[in-house]
Order: C-alpha cells, then sequence, then structure tokens
C-alpha cells in the first residue's frame, strides 16, 4: 500500500469516526446535526477525505478536460452570485434549499454534457453541488438546515457578520477572564432580537452541556429541581452569565433570574458585569453565582 493510499485511507477512516460520532450524539436527542456551526466541523476531514479520493482520477484527466473540468466548477461556483439568481431564484425556493443546489448540479452537467468529457462529468457534477453549496452558505443566512420549529429564524443581515464575529469574540475574552475554572454556564432569551448571538458565544463553550435555558427567564426544571438528572444542572455553588439587551436594567435582570430560582431555595449573587458593543449589538452579560436564598 502506496504512502498516498494511507493517507487517503486514514482520512477516510477520521471523516466516517467523525461522522458517526455526530450522528450518535444526534440520535440520543442532543442537537448537533441541525447547527451549521457544530456541522461544519466536518468540513475540514471531508474535504481531505474527498480530496484523497478524487486525486488518482484527477491526475487521469488530460490537461484539456481539467481545463474544461475547472472551468465548469468555476462557474457553477459563481452561479448563486448572480444577481438575479440572489434577489429571484434563492428566495422563491428558500424553503426548498437542500433540493435547490443539487437540482442546479444537476441541469448544469446535463447542459455540458456535450462539451465536458465523459471522464469528467461525474467529478463535474460532484464539485458543482460542492461548489454550490459553498457559495450559497455564504449568500443564504446559515439556517440551511431547520432549526427547531419553535426557534426564531436568525437573519445575518441584521447584524453584519463582522461585528458578530468580534462582539462573540469579545464576549468570550470576557467569560474567560471571569471563568478561571471553566465552568461558566449559560442563560439568555433566544426570542431576543440578539439572541442569536448569545448562543454564538455560549457556543464557544459547547452550548448545550452549558446551558441553563434559553428562555430566559425560565429554566426546565429538570436542571434546577432536587433529583433532577439533566446533564446541566443549577445548584448552589453554579456560576452563570446572563445575557440580556443593553436597554435591560442589571436590578431587572436579577430579579427576573431570582424571581425562578426563588422556587427552589436558591437566588443569584451578582459577581461582575460587562458591557458589549460592537456596531448595532449591544448586550449586558451579567456574572452571577448561584447561593442559597437566604444564606
Amino acid at each position: 500500500m502506496s504512502r498516498e493510499t494511507q493517507y487517503t485511507l486514514a482520512w477516510s477512516i477520521l471523516y466516517l469516526l467523525m461522522t458517526a460520532m455526530m450522528v450518535a450524539i444526534q440520535v440520543v436527542n442532543y442537537g448537533i446535526l441541525e447547527f451549521p456551526y457544530y456541522a461544519s466541523y466536518l468540513i475540514p476531514a471531508a474535504f481531505l477525505a474527498f480530496g484523497g479520493q478524487l486525486s488518482s482520477r484527477l491526475q487521469a484527466l488530460s490537461p484539456r478536460e481539467f481545463a474544461w473540468l475547472t472551468g465548469g466548477v468555476a462557474g457553477v461556483l459563481l452561479l448563486p452570485f448572480v444577481p438575479m439568481v440572489r434577489s429571484a431564484v434563492l428566495p422563491a425556493l428558500d424553503t426548498h434549499m437542500l433540493l435547490l443546489y443539487p437540482t442546479l448540479a444537476l441541469i448544469g452537467g446535463v447542459a455540458m454534457l456535450l462539451v465536458v468529457p465523459r471522464r469528467g462529468l461525474a467529478l463535474l457534477l460532484l464539485f458543482a453541488g460542492i461548489s454550490l453549496a459553498n457559495g450559497a452558505i455564504s449568500v443564504e443566512p446559515p439556517s440551511v438546515v431547520p432549526h427547531h420549529l419553535d426557534y426564531p429564524r436568525f437573519d445575518q443581515d441584521v447584524f453584519p457578520q463582522k461585528d458578530v464575529l468580534v462582539a462573540v469574540t469579545a464576549a468570550s475574552n470576557a467569560v474567560h477572564a471571569v471563568d478561571t475554572e471553566r465552568s461558566m454556564l449559560f442563560w439568555y432569551d433566544l426570542n431576543d432580537p440578539q439572541g442569536r448571538v448569545y448562543e454564538a458565544v455560549a457556543s464557544t463553550y459547547l452550548w448545550w452541556w452549558r446551558l441553563v435555558g434559553d428562555r430566559f427567564p425560565a429554566i426546565e426544571a429538570d436542571k434546577i429541581a432536587p433529583g433532577g438528572e439533566a446533564y446541566v444542572r443549577v445548584e448552589e455553588g453554579s456560576r452563570i452569565v446572563i445575557m440580556s439587551d443593553a436597554n435591560a436594567n442589571t436590578p431587572d435582570v436579577l430579579a427576573q433570574a431570582n424571581a425562578t430560582l426563588a422556587h427552589y431555595g436558591l437566588k443569584a449573587q451578582v459577581l461582575d458585569t460587562t458591557q458589549i458593543t460592537q456596531g448595532a449589538i449591544r448586550f449586558t452579560m451579567t456574572f452571577v453565582e448561584i447561593v442559597p436564598e437566604n444564606g
């Protein structure tokens, strides 16, 4: 077995193992594959595995065949950015996005059948699908796979992506400064206009495994009631960051949190507050520690 074949086999096994792990997590009812920022972890291994599988076939192409293949891929890569496609076709088919890209790839492949060598047709179709999906991610909101039906849709046009990135980085740094033991939990309202920004911040800390609740001030009883078996537990000593709109007063946010915690003999004690401001993004991070209500 050649070294190139060994590398191809290794990357393919890695990709299959990563996919199997994510599917297993999904099957046990932990949302992961429906969120692009988690599913995207598969991208590096996927391209290494596909690249290894395709390398021998690409090397077998003649210069003319490779030129046709490259031109076809470039064409479909730019297709989602054509004004008519972007402004009319994509929005009209928004609810069927998963079907759009393979359909366009098939149409493009059939149209080029007479001029593209047959040996390169299968490769062209494969690259066309990948290219269109890649283009779509940069054009459409990252909700190609629907979130839970009761979750609000995130429209990335509300906040520029650069502002979101800078704000999330600043918020993560703020958590890092307070959370010396790496045990911070997250509590916010996803229905807030900045809810998806809060979710992105929590995602830098494994989201589901640190989530108190995304319907602040509500908490699932299993996460706080005695005898609950949830992975995330809110109890004495827990440290939580509450993310809320900057226009909301910290005492009001704290009062809402304590109204929920009081049912379980607990209250939140403020450790620190941080304001995150980046463009139109403005929210407050209230760091609290859970203590006995009468403590």
